[in-house]
């Protein structure tokens, strides 16, 4: 499981944390669920955008998007969609804290048998 340390005053106007986490992405991508097989075995990620930060004493909230697609090109087919997500994260001292989600092991209809 990934962990992400940021200095809690990395979000330093709340006009602006949008911006502030677009600056740190980079950063935050170890745990930023980016998984859409769930969707589309094929599907990538064509973009990730930030909608909103919201910040308390305690703990934060990223909101973010996920533009996907897949393409399917022997039958003519073209998939895309789109995914909203939230990051999670705690203050520890002068930190905010990220941690990914564990990752679940995907199952088949065998495994209900």
């Amino acid at each position: 499981m990934a962990v992400v340390r940021l200095p809690a005053d990395f979000v330093n106007d709340s006009q602006d944390a949008v911006a502030c986490v677009c600056r740190r992405l980079n950063e935050l991508a170890p745990v930023i669920d980016l998984d859409v097989s769930d969707f589309d075995s094929k599907a990538q990620i064509d973009s990730c955008e930030i909608l909103s930060v919201r910040s308390t004493e305690g703990s934060i909230e990223i909101c973010y998007q996920l533009k996907f697609s897949a393409s399917y090109t022997c039958s003519d087919i073209e998939f895309a969609g789109a995914h909203h997500r939230t990051l999670r994260g705690v203050r520890e001292g002068d930190f905010w804290v990220f941690e990914s989600l564990p990752s679940v092991e995907s199952r088949s209809t065998v495994d209900e048998f």
